[in-house]
């Protein structure tokens, strides 16, 4: 009789031979102890080379600091490359180009994405309409880094365990989700009372946001939803704003922001139970709050917590 495995026989396999090849590529340090995607300092200053010798193309600082940020936190991201009309495309590792800046401007491309300021903790601002830093995705950017179809995406899933439960992401995120969950771990051991919202209530799933012809970020494998009864979305809801916004625990927030994950908390449009992994952004937001406080290129935004690996960190 063939020898043959059961889905969900072959599933647990899968789960088991993660823990022993991933580890190698997702954790490993470089000699200092940086996180793969965190760049050296001086490295991450240094000039835009862009290919074919179109170096003298015009971006402004804050065109600057996104392309810094997307080329330290993605390594997928190869080069830039400028057109003559203006517009300003990433080169990928397979050759592919996704547009970081259009012409005429583009309303999902790259630039859009990453337009809106995300404030991480303790920030916590007001959410008016429009406001919904994160939410604005480029789906060219997503579909090279995480896979273009379904079965792209799922060729490249893992199954992680979580604080409750196991989630399903893809390899790219499998790391950072990790070292969420053992941050969350130890500040569960500080604070009990976290437990009923750490909850795994899903990662990847192939589907559109509710109400909108997008493909969802849980669609290529990058977010996390937990403890769904407690933390609603804003169309299950008639509250706006919702508390929840305001007193939701900052250590789990803090968790997995530390890691390159956004909160959909922090949108009009809430999102209360939803991660995100855009390390980009979390990124931008940190070497900003560096230089609105005054700090030198050089100097690490304080307050993040001794061994923080936050993507940028000390830039």
């Amino acid at each position: 009789m063939p020898f043959s495995l059961s889905r969900r026989a072959f599933r647990c396999v899968a789960f088991c031979l993660s823990f022993l090849f991933f580890p190698c590529c997702l954790f490993a340090a470089d000699a200092e102890g940086l996180p793969p995607f965190a760049p050296e300092r001086e490295e991450f200053f240094q000039p835009l080379f862009f290919e074919d010798g179109s170096g003298d193309v015009q971006l402004n600082e804050e065109e600057k600091l996104d392309l810094r940020c997307l080329l330290s936190v993605y390594p997928a991201i190869r080069r830039i490359a400028a057109e003559s009309d203006g517009s300003v495309l990433l080169i990928m590792a397979d050759g592919s180009r996704v547009p970081y800046r259009s012409v005429p401007p583009a309303a999902d491309d790259v630039k859009a994405s990453m337009a809106q300021p995300y404030p991480p903790e303790p920030l916590r601002p007001p959410t008016p309409a429009g406001f919904a830093p994160g939410r604005v995705r480029s789906a060219a950017l997503l579909a090279a880094l995480y896979g273009e179809s379904q079965t792209d995406v799922r060729s490249r899933l893992v199954a992680v365990p979580f604080v409750q439960g196991t989630v399903v992401m893809h390899w790219r995120a499998v790391g950072p989700l990790m070292n969420v969950t053992a941050r969350l771990q130890a500040a569960l051991r500080e604070d009990p009372s976290l437990r009923p919202w750490l909850k795994s209530d899903g990662g990847f799933a192939w589907r559109r946001i509710a109400g909108e012809t997008r493909l969802s970020a849980h669609a290529r494998g990058i977010a996390v939803d937990i403890s769904a009864r407690r933390a609603p979305y804003w169309r299950w809801s008639k509250v706006r704003p919702h508390p929840l916004q305001q007193t939701y625990p900052a250590a789990i927030v803090r968790a997995f922001e530390e890691e390159g994950f956004i909160w959909g908390g922090k949108w009009h449009e809430y999102d209360i139970m939803h991660f995100e992994y855009r390390p980009e952004l979390l990124c931008k937001a940190r070497v900003t709050q560096g230089a609105a406080a005054g700090r030198g290129a050089g100097e690490a935004p304080t307050g993040t917590g001794e061994g923080n690996t936050l993507p940028c960190e000390g830039l």
